[in-house]
């Protein structure tokens, strides 16, 4: 028993922490079915790294943005800015008496641009929104538990990292 107490006392509890790596960068783009960012260019986000850092920006007129020393491993990109006005029927659906609705801006952008098929049948396996990170160098700083496994499909290794994150609210490090 005196050795568990010895634990216990020590302020680490013989644990080994390690400073985060911080100076990653992360870029990602907002296409529509056709491949083309245009329509989401001047965007506002919110990108949160793994310590919990707000990073904010635009995008270009791609439909690009780019977030420079962040702190390595996975990032969450939110983008919630209200919808700015300008058609009425969105208007209408913002400030109607009986069930108001909130509009983001995306969701303006994202309902204005055309399906790739006329009759408005989807793309199979395409992919609205591609998110691609690169690291400055391939020193295998990301952890392990972000990283792909070997034998991993990229369908897999995105379900996995997304399960592992999806109710995480920005409020502590993944």
């Amino acid at each position: 028993m005196s050795n568990l107490d010895a634990e216990l006392k020590h302020p680490l509890n013989s644990r080994m922490f390690t400073c985060p790596v911080q100076g990653r960068w992360t870029s990602f783009q907002l296409v529509d079915e056709s491949g083309e960012g245009l329509p989401y260019a001047g965007l506002a986000y919110e990108v949160i790294d793994t310590e919990g850092h707000f990073h904010k920006g635009a995008l270009d007129s791609t439909g690009t943005g780019k977030v420079e020393n962040h702190f390595a491993g996975p990032v969450a990109l939110i983008i919630k800015e209200q919808y700015r006005g300008g058609k009425d029927f969105y208007e209408y659906l913002l400030e109607r008496p009986h069930y108001p609705l909130p509009i983001t801006e995306l969701k303006v952008r994202a309902e204005q641009t055309r399906y790739f098929h006329r009759d408005g049948s989807r793309i199979q396996n395409n992919l609205e929104f591609l998110l691609v990170q690169s690291l400055k160098e391939t020193d295998d700083t990301l952890a392990k538990r972000w990283q792909a496994r070997p034998d991993e499909t990229p369908a897999a290794h995105f379900e996995r990292v997304y399960q592992a994150t999806r109710f995480w609210q920005g409020d502590a490090p993944l």
